[in-house]
């Protein structure tokens, strides 16, 4: 993954300070399946959201259904749960986004950004930086970034 682990910001994540632990680790796409190895290196728990959707679908369903609720849901369970190293690297998230509309997106990253206060374990979504259209608008991302909840920050992009 990236040659520089977000120490800072997972610091920031399983401190004492945010009301809101969740995260964004921007990365090149041919970063991202290296995240549970990542994840080891971190002394973190590793979630694929992809694997964590089949597992609550019944065994005879034939499509998933997916909207910004069921992203969520998903999301919350893991946050809501204890994770090894106090911490969960969360990827394949933008499979699933990428299966949204364009609004059900901005429903999923505003929430994630501000709804899910006291949540037992942070969440360090990892995401590819490439993918526009998948992330929080840029003002969004902006707002991200300047309280140090995105990394790399802007300069380092």
């Amino acid at each position: 993954m990236a040659s520089t682990i977000p120490t800072p910001l997972l610091d920031l994540l399983r401190g004492p300070t945010l009301l809101v632990r969740t995260g964004l680790w921007l990365l090149p796409p041919a970063q991202l399946d290296d995240a549970p190895d990542e994840a080891a290196r971190l002394g973190i728990a590793a979630v694929d959201m992809r694997e964590a959707l089949l597992a609550v679908l019944p065994p005879t369903a034939d499509f998933v259904a997916l909207n910004a609720n069921r992203v969520l849901e998903l999301l919350d369970c893991v946050a809501s749960h204890p994770a090894a190293g106090g911490c969960a690297l969360v990827y394949n998230v933008d499979l699933l986004l990428a299966r949204l509309t364009f609004a059900q997106r901005g429903d999923v990253w505003s929430f994630v950004y501000g709804g899910f206060p006291h949540r037992r374990t942070p969440l360090l979504i990892t995401m590819p930086v490439t993918a526009h259209s998948l992330l929080p608008a840029a003002a969004t991302l902006d707002q991200w970034q300047q309280v140090g909840r995105a990394y790399p920050l802007p300069e380092l992009l």
